[in-house]
């Protein structure tokens, strides 16, 4: 007698385990998908954060340049008194961290991966391709922004563009994002 149950069972084996397969790319994928959200929300939610703490700092002191270098800002402001008439801070947690010859700014409501600077660039000027120094902002009779700048490694440029396309509809040369 020829018994043939245990070559069905090897091709009921085969196909679960094909439909398992298929089943943990597709969730690997949502989650990979998922992750890349939440990062892009976070540092949305960071930016946005940012954005009231210089707010805020400009309604206390009458002023946003508190150096005299009028391309950068002193970030560290945010946190820190040094001194400015009607300081009334902290604005937002974090901490300036020195990086020679630059100063970046950390603070929990951007990933500890990213630094911060925050410029005042020329908008009539600005291409996609610009160096931060090649766009600064220095004169009253310019078209002038405070732009956050993140230093971002080149693995996580694919979030710098998410941000761009999110927020900025993908158009390079606004400015928003």
């Amino acid at each position: 007698m020829n018994n043939k149950k245990g070559a069905m069972f090897g091709l009921d084996a085969r196909i679960a385990l094909a439909i398992f397969g298929a089943l943990s790319v597709i969730s690997g994928a949502a989650l990979y998908s998922a992750i890349q959200e939440s990062k892009l929300t976070s540092m949305y939610t960071g930016m946005m954060e940012i954005i009231k703490a210089y707010e805020a700092l400009y309604l206390d002191t009458g002023a946003l340049q508190t150096t005299s270098d009028k391309a950068m800002f002193k970030v560290d402001d945010l946190v820190t008194d040094n001194g400015i008439t009607g300081w009334s801070g902290p604005y937002i947690e974090g901490e300036a961290v020195a990086s020679s010859p630059n100063i970046f700014f950390e603070t929990p409501v951007v990933p500890k991966d990213y630094d911060l600077r925050i410029r005042n660039v020329n908008t009539l000027s600005w291409q996609p391709s610009d160096t931060w120094g090649a766009i600064s902002c220095t004169s009253a009779t310019q078209n002038c922004v405070l732009a956050l700048q993140f230093k971002t490694d080149e693995a996580d440029e694919s979030l710098a563009k998410l941000l761009d396309d999110r927020f900025d509809d993908g158009v390079k040369n606004t400015g928003q994002i």
